[in-house]
């Protein structure tokens, strides 16, 4: 999940570009972070993690109908999320996802800026 603060004048109705830049270079970096997160998990389970990507953002307008898939990355309205999140099917059992997030604290340390 990443979240980007847009202009409220900016708007993508056709999923290529956000203003002027490619949709590419907004995406690119949560697509490299994510693949990161699932190698790390991968690393510290022992089996392939997926991972999606989602883009939340916030003042930009994007389409009514929700959201924009580009290059396999959920872009929507920050206001969203949770319906979004709510309405994907579970894949993992309640001690599958407790193994997971122990592994996540272990192998992605919290960020403490000095």
């Amino acid at each position: 999940m990443d979240s980007k603060k847009w202009h409220r004048r900016t708007h993508d109705q056709t999923g290529r570009g956000h203003a002027r830049t490619p949709i590419a270079k907004v995406v690119g970096p949560v697509v490299f972070e994510a693949r990161a997160v699932a190698e790390a998990l991968r690393r510290a389970t022992g089996r392939p993690v997926d991972v999606v990507t989602v883009v939340a953002v916030h003042g930009g307008r994007l389409p009514r109908w929700g959201a924009i898939n580009a290059g396999g990355t959920t872009i929507l309205r920050a206001s969203r999320v949770h319906g979004w999140i709510a309405r994907r099917p579970r894949k993992c059992a309640a001690e599958e996802v407790a193994m997971m997030a122990a592994a996540a604290e272990q192998a992605l340390p919290a960020y403490v800026p000095q």
